[in-house]
């Protein structure tokens, strides 16, 4: 149901409430029970300052207990419904009370003062988010190291030429040394072809 059409529900029975009176119905003793009024029923239940019990918490000081007498209070509160399920009760205007404790530390007992925030005024808003209460922990930038923190790594996460250790070869042979004696006395192609000449030169002598 939206909204808009709960309010207008909501007014058409306001409007229908006075015309209805409660019927009272007998009990199993034959006396008639009151039956509470809607519209009593709901400005009960409407958001407003009410009285709550508020507990009083027991110190410990030591190994000596200081008892809060009473151990509880009655202070005015917001609290009730509102007329959408995204509203809450809030106070809009609050302010301190101060109530007289007797407090108790064995052997002795005195008499305290204790400073209790009551409501004036209430009213229905809209609900608070969780995001708005608590912060998303995915949404906070976690904080990585800077490469340059890092040896070895430049800024876009490569290998830093200037940090780079080249191994120093080995002593022996160059690669760009001269030829081994084996080439070296390995007849190129025109040797051989100078070496056949005179072979068939010899042969044909003979």
């Amino acid at each position: 149901m939206s909204p808009l059409l709960r309010r207008l529900l909501l007014a058409a029975l306001l409007q229908l409430a006075p015309a209805q009176a409660p019927v009272s119905q007998p009990d199993a003793s034959g006396h008639q029970k009151k039956v509470v009024s809607w519209i009593d029923v709901y400005a009960r239940a409407t958001c407003q300052p009410r009285e709550v019990v508020v507990p009083l918490t027991m110190e410990l000081m030591g190994t000596v207990a200081k008892q809060l007498v009473p151990s509880c209070v009655t202070v005015q509160r917001c609290g009730g419904c509102c007329p959408d399920d995204g509203l809450e009760c809030v106070p809009t205007g609050q302010h301190q009370v101060r109530m007289q404790i007797l407090m108790i530390r064995y052997p002795s007992s005195q008499l305290g003062e204790m400073s209790l925030e009551e409501h004036s005024q209430c009213e229905c808003r809209p609900k608070k988010r969780e995001s708005a209460v608590k912060p998303d922990r995915v949404s906070t930038p976690h904080h990585r190291p800077q490469p340059r923190s890092v040896p070895g790594w430049d800024p876009a996460g490569a290998p830093s030429p200037a940090d780079i250790t080249h191994p120093t070869p080995a002593p022996g042979p160059s690669a760009h040394a001269a030829p081994s004696a084996a080439s070296a006395l390995t007849p190129g192609p025109a040797a051989a072809a100078a070496d056949a000449a005179a072979s068939s030169v010899v042969k044909g002598g003979a």
